[in-house]
């Protein structure tokens, strides 16, 4: 165990020597173990902040680990074997295999995607609603670190009040009527992977396009650029304080971000953050060996499954073929993939179409009822 104060300093290094017991004699404290105190002092093991939590399980950062270790001149012959044994379950392995069960879209194309991200470190997921967007990253990440780790990934979603305080660091109130620095999602997580710079981290960014993209990531702008991911490349934060050291994004840090190419309210992603993305078209997967065999196994027939794909494949013909619409207002595949519990029947595809399907096309041709119209009647036809 070692023991730190604030989130720079180490003061001591012991080693666990009881069971928890509780003491109902000492005025605070009373959850107790004994510790068994191998060396006091204060040391500061690293530049950057060690773990934010108050008990934090570090095995798991074996970087942090030999940074501590280093700096407290632990012999690692000399600490016993059994201190090392890391009880946490090992994550179950993914491969591509794993991901093609669940997505219905060609093997190049996921391939591609997970070449890219290496490649480029930051990529965008880009198609219209209902494709399984944000689904597709998180099995992106799961590619990219050959396992199915979801304590390195990390999601957050952009929105029209988001901001770089929100996302990087800003002053926040406190419960006394003061304000205080706080850390947002991206330094916190960029703080994790900086104790554990062997294995990716993957942060996915939903509805990337729906912020103000400059201001929110602010100087972030030049140190997401896959070649600027080293400390000579450190800047200081806004709201850094003097003493805090200049930042820098790790080079194990990949970021994943979603954009809904159907909206027309949203901004168009700023030039000079698209050029830091790699892009990814995510399209409809109907026509996907994967797709039918989903909806068998949700219960429908032949000769359901059948009409769905061949209607909605229909309908997004159409769709990519009016001039002020095109492919990237598709219908996606993700409206048919659950049931609620019951069975993929007629009645179920009947009431996606009007519940769901058809409130889309009424947005899209919102000045040609009859359009609308023609286009559920074919797609209810029996």
């Amino acid at each position: 165990m070692f023991a730190k104060r604030g989130r720079r300093n180490i003061v001591g290094y012991g080693v666990v020597t009881s069971d928890y017991r509780y003491e109902t004699g000492r005025d605070t404290y009373k959850n107790v173990r004994s510790i068994d105190w191998k060396m006091r002092g204060d040391w500061t093991p690293r530049d950057k902040p060690l773990v934010t939590k108050t008990l934090t399980e570090i095995s798991r950062y074996p970087g942090l680990v030999s940074d501590i270790r280093n700096a407290l001149d632990i012999d690692l012959d000399e600490t016993d074997p059994d201190d090392e044994e890391d009880l946490t379950p090992a994550a179950p392995p993914y491969r591509i295999v794993d991901a093609l069960e669940d997505l219905f879209m060609p093997r190049s194309t996921v391939e591609e995607a997970v070449a890219l991200l290496r490649y480029k470190k930051n990529l965008i997921l880009q198609g219209p609603p209902g494709v399984g967007k944000t689904f597709f990253a998180e099995r992106l990440a799961y590619l990219l670190m050959e396992e199915q780790e979801s304590s390195r990934v990390k999601r957050v979603q952009f929105h029209q009040s988001y901001s770089y305080e929100d996302f990087v660091q800003g002053y926040r109130p406190t419960g006394d009527g003061t304000f205080s620095l706080v850390d947002g999602p991206f330094l916190r997580f960029c703080d994790l992977a900086l104790q554990d710079t062997d294995s990716p981290y993957v942060l996915i960014i939903d509805e990337i396009n729906r912020g103000n993209l400059s201001k929110i990531f602010g100087e972030l702008l030049l140190l997401l650029e896959g070649d600027k991911r080293e400390q000579r490349w450190a800047t200081t934060l806004s709201y850094a304080k003097a003493e805090t050291p200049d930042f820098y994004v790790p080079h194990n840090l990949f970021v994943v971000g979603t954009m809904n190419t159907a909206d027309r309210s949203l901004a168009m992603v700023d030039y000079a953050l698209r050029r830091r993305f790699v892009f990814i078209d995510v399209m409809p997967g109907f026509k996907e060996g994967g797709f039918e065999k989903k909806l068998e196994s949700l219960g429908a027939s032949a000769a359901l499954v059948d009409r769905v794909v061949r209607r909605l494949t229909d309908l997004n013909r159409d769709i990519a073929g009016d001039a002020s619409l095109g492919s990237g207002f598709a219908v996606g595949h993700s409206y048919f993939c659950q049931t609620g519990g019951g069975p993929a029947d007629e009645k179920w595809y009947e009431r996606i179409v009007r519940t769901e399907i058809r409130p889309l096309l009424e947005e899209y041709w919102f000045d040609d009822a009859d359009r609308v119209r023609a286009a559920v009647e074919r797609l209810l036809a029996g």
